[in-house]
């Protein structure tokens, strides 16, 4: 009959233990070694001999008491117990049963190594983690926060999973970048005002070297700009930035911005870099969505030939300021001729005529006051100003028109303690314009 030899041929790790009482013989407090096996042997680099009837408390001082809960659990309880941890004594992540035996009072381990699995559900749900925080950012950026409180927000919720000294949005053109939002931690000084219209040159020799695969990069130690960059790297070092992290942004493939971290704090626990990327992603979304916006709302408000507001935004502002409690100036203009121009020139030579009269209006009382009301005409709205400053500005604007120009206007001006009146305000400074023109064209050719 064969004999199986326990020693040599048990295929995992192997041994029977002792249980050594307290008094009351209510815990376990140590254990004897009674049998071990080679693969025992091999997985604690001892020999047979350094264990066997050797107290486990004297082959490992340091070890905790757990292991005598487990005994207790099967030598008294008679429970078979299964678990996994990680053990310093001999550098390895064990799964392990131990049983009840058939000799009172002694209990049995199995032991198997399992680095290679626990790394990868490590892995696993460090991954599992980051792909939760990843959500809850998306979630903040696409939530109903006006655009700037939403981009602070998720730069502060950032901020607590990565723990930087600072967070900020670096947004780039064709000319300049400049960063636009800014998160520091408590005692960091801002840096955002110095990181404002840097060179598309400085940009390109500074960061676009280790950004060519589009992916993010680490930079563990500034001192590799010194040669490169001394401009970036004198920045970064007197705001004492050791390293850094930075995950580029793209619109179709061209880049438009980073989000960067400075001195963050490296973690086992997330994928810091994927957060960023996968972050950076999301943050250069929202800033086309909002540039988007942004032109939209511009051309909806906003006169494609002069730049200044159109006859929507008009319409908007005057609702807006009908219930204020203030006085209003009221300038209303209109380009003498320009019949004349279109059909004797040219329709180009037109545009020139109202791109005049807009820069006109805009030196004298501000471009966001001047309004295109639609065709050649224009309205000023200019509220709360005094009755005198309007006056003053009159005589300014009248002095400038009265000037040696290829083109000309007539204006309308009124002033109005009342702005709630604006529509009647804005229907005579109409007719004053029109009187007005009236006036020029007894001396001028009247076609218009």
């Amino acid at each position: 009959m064969y004999q199986v030899d326990d020693y040599k041929e048990i295929p995992v790790p192997y041994a029977v233990f002792e249980l050594i009482y307290d008094r009351e013989k209510k815990h376990v407090i140590d254990t004897r070694y009674v049998f071990v096996n080679a693969r025992y042997c091999k997985m604690t680099h001892k020999e047979r001999e350094q264990l066997l009837d050797q107290r486990f408390s004297s082959v490992y001082p340091d070890v905790g008491g757990h292991w005598f809960d487990y005994c207790y659990q099967a030598g008294v309880l008679g429970k078979t117990v299964h678990d996994r941890v990680f053990e310093p004594a001999v550098g390895h992540w064990l799964d392990f049963t131990v049983a009840p035996v058939s000799k009172p009072d002694c209990v049995a381990y199995t032991f198997t190594e399992v680095d290679r699995e626990q790394q990868l559900l490590e892995i696993e749900k460090r991954d599992h983690l980051t792909e939760q925080l990843i959500l809850r950012l998306s979630e903040i950026l696409s939530g109903e926060e006006e655009y700037s409180e939403s981009m602070n927000h998720v730069l502060h919720e950032l901020a607590g999973m990565i723990h930087p000294d600072r967070l900020y949005i670096i947004e780039t053109d064709e000319h300049a970048a400049r960063a636009s939002f800014e998160w520091c931690a408590s005692g960091i000084p801002p840096f955002i005002a110095d990181l404002q219209n840097i060179s598309q040159e400085s940009v390109q020799k500074g960061w676009r070297q280790f950004t060519r695969t589009r992916a993010s990069f680490i930079m563990p130690d500034i001192s590799v700009l010194k040669e490169s960059n001394p401009g970036s790297y004198q920045i970064l070092e007197h705001f004492h930035v050791k390293r850094l992290i930075a995950a580029p942004f793209y619109q179709k493939g061209k880049l438009i911005g980073y989000l960067v971290a400075d001195n963050y704090q490296e973690s086992d626990a997330i994928n810091t870099q994927r957060l960023m990327e996968m972050t950076s992603f999301f943050i250069g979304s929202k800033i086309i969505n909002q540039r988007l916006m942004m032109r939209l709302e511009k051309m909806s408000r906003y006169d494609i030939l002069t730049g200044v507001k159109n006859r929507n935004a008009l319409i908007e502002d005057s609702r807006r300021l009908a219930v204020q409690k203030e006085s209003l100036g009221v300038v209303y203009a209109d380009v003498n001729n320009l019949k004349k121009i279109n059909d004797e020139e040219s329709h180009e030579t037109g545009d020139q005529a109202i791109r005049f009269a807009a820069s006109l209006l805009s030196d004298a009382f501000g471009m966001e006051h001047v309004y295109r009301q639609g065709g050649d005409e224009f309205v000023v709205l200019l509220p709360g100003i005094s009755k005198d400053t309007f006056e003053a500005m009159q005589h300014h604007l009248l002095a400038k028109m009265a000037g040696d120009h290829d083109y000309f206007l007539a204006a309308g001006f009124l002033w109005d303690e009342d702005i709630g009146r604006i529509n009647a305000i804005i229907h005579q400074a109409d007719h004053l314009m029109y009187q007005n023109k009236a006036e020029y064209y007894m001396h001028h050719d009247r076609r218009h």
